[in-house]
């Protein structure tokens, strides 16, 4: 046998543990012979390891950066109305968001193309508010509130539906940045549905 060919290589092996007792030089038994092309079950090389980590971690920093962020910027538009307002309005918008968000998890229908008109109405709240800024007028924020409250509650069942897709579709052990992601936008529907919400249900300070 010419064990110098590579095509012999594997067979050479082989051949070899079963002339030595079935065992190989560390008195072993082979349980399977790998190969110069074949990776063990799971083996992921350690770049890109070190890429997901590196990538998972910022994610982790801006989440947790845009987040106090927020809460500092929500802060100051709390202080405008009352606790009692504020609370009871928090608890209004957990259970919509939590109702919704657990629709969107178990449904089988799928909510793709209602995220399409209801992308299409979040466009239209931002440029209607861009509007607002410099034409105060009662009406034009009435429906601004409004269209608001119906975008955001539609896209935490549609965001919720998506994230369960995604979450099944993705390697196991791969899921922590998109994890990240799709808290954020979790967070964002709940932090605008609840603002939207504090226009219809809070009560100002004197």
């Amino acid at each position: 046998m010419d064990v110098r060919r590579p095509g012999n290589y594997r067979a050479h092996r082989v051949v070899h543990c079963r002339l030595a007792g079935g065992r190989d030089g560390r008195g072993n038994e082979p349980d399977a012979v790998l190969g110069p092309g074949d990776r063990p079950a799971g083996h992921r090389p350690r770049a890109v390891c070190a890429c997901t980590a590196a990538r998972r971690v910022t994610s982790s920093l801006l989440f947790v950066a845009y987040s106090a962020l927020t809460g500092v910027t929500i802060s100051f538009v709390l202080l405008a109305y009352t606790g009692e307002s504020v609370a009871t309005t928090f608890f209004i918008t957990a259970g919509m968001f939590g109702a919704m968000a657990a629709y969107g998890t178990t449904t089988r229908r799928s909510l793709a193309g209602f995220g399409q008109f209801l992308f299409m109405g979040l466009i239209g709240v931002v440029l209607a508010s861009v509007i607002g800024l410099f034409w105060q007028n009662d009406a034009l924020q009435f429906v601004i509130s409004v269209v608001g409250v119906i975008v955001f509650t539609g896209l935490a069942a549609y965001d919720a539906q998506r994230l369960r897709s995604m979450a099944l579709a993705l390697p196991t052990g791969q899921t922590g940045s998109y994890a990240i992601v799709g808290a954020l936008a979790l967070y964002l529907d709940f932090i605008n549905l609840f603002l939207f919400l504090l226009r219809f249900t809070g009560s100002r300070r004197d």
